[in-house]
């Protein structure tokens, strides 16, 4: 994710936006270090069950940008990774350990595994925050990951799946729009 910048085969905009972020990051600028900041590089504590991780929103969307058209959105996509069969094959069998004492020395594909129990969240799946050019649409930024993240770990034979709707994403234009009118304070 250090290097990470969205694009998109649809959106122009979203692409030169992204490029630009990235130029300004080799570049170590103020405001483009600061997008980067705010959004979650690495997850952790997945082992034990964080299953979300959001990084610095309010940093993200009041961070000002001294490029004209360009403004930032915060985003919390949700990723779900899973071992190659060949990697793991018995990574959907659901008998596995789900409280201690744990077994320190299984593989950790066994602690991982989806859960037979509803009431316990999955290890292998996680949301993690973003901050990204606001005009990258969030299907621009689910492809994008998609297809980085499954790059970056078919080597390791992990496969990656990134989910994002436009209600997991948020700017500061959104919500300056949303903010209640005098009218409504009154009211209440």
């Amino acid at each position: 994710m250090w290097t990470y910048a969205p694009y998109s085969s649809v959106n122009s905009e979203c692409t030169r936006h992204g490029e630009l972020y990235l130029q300004h990051l080799m570049n170590n600028s103020h405001w483009a270090v600061r997008m980067l900041d705010a959004s979650l590089v690495t997850p952790s504590g997945i082992i034990a069950g964080e299953t979300h991780q959001f990084g610095h929103p309010s940093q993200c969307v009041q961070t000002q940008i001294p490029v004209p058209n360009f403004r930032t959105k915060y985003c919390l996509p949700k990723a779900q990774f899973v071992p190659y069969l060949d990697l793991y094959p018995n990574f959907f069998n659901n008998q596995t350990q789900d409280w201690p004492p744990y077994d320190m020395e299984t593989n950790v594909w066994d602690f991982m595994k989806p859960r037979d129990h509803y009431i316990r969240f999955p290890r292998h799946s996680f949301h993690w925050g973003l901050c990204i050019p606001e005009s990258c649409s969030a299907q621009d930024i689910q492809s994008s990951l998609n297809d980085t993240l499954s790059r970056a770990f078919a080597e390791h034979k992990i496969q990656f799946t990134v989910n994002l709707t436009d209600l997991e994403c948020y700017s500061a234009s959104e919500t300056e729009s949303r903010r209640i009118p005098p009218a409504g304070y009154v009211w209440t």
